[in-house]
């Protein structure tokens, strides 16, 4: 390898994702996403009831903002600028905490924010 090598997660680095999502609970669910706690376990109550949702109930939401919602993500001011500079010394890979089936959305979704270098999908 002669060139350095940047790996780049997507979201909350090149694209804002979590108050896009708080706001899709809000519109489509009636769930309240409470950001500022600053912990995803127990961050997310039903409107109106004050129902805590429980994980197993949270994850399927989640899965269904990045099937359906991704179109609202924003790009992180200066995120494209910064990885034309980085691109012109290094390889960069970007990282997403995204199953193998949502490869072709992030990788269209990126593109069309002007960002296209390789994705790689994986869990964890």
């Amino acid at each position: 390898m002669s060139r350095p090598l940047l790996i780049s997660d997507c979201d909350e680095v090149l694209l804002h994702m979590v108050a896009h999502f708080a706001d899709w609970l809000d519109e489509a669910h009636r769930v309240h996403f409470d950001i500022e706690s600053g912990k995803f376990e127990g961050a997310f109550t039903r409107k109106g009831s004050g129902e805590l949702l429980a994980g197993e109930q949270v994850w399927p939401l989640l899965d269904g903002f990045f099937r359906e919602e991704m179109h609202r993500q924003t790009l992180v001011p200066g995120a494209l600028e910064a990885l034309g500079r980085i691109g012109e010394v290094a390889d960069i890979v970007i990282l997403t905490n995204l199953g193998d089936e949502a490869h072709p959305w992030r990788v269209d979704q990126l593109a069309k924010h002007g960002i296209r270098h390789e994705v790689v999908c994986n869990r964890g």
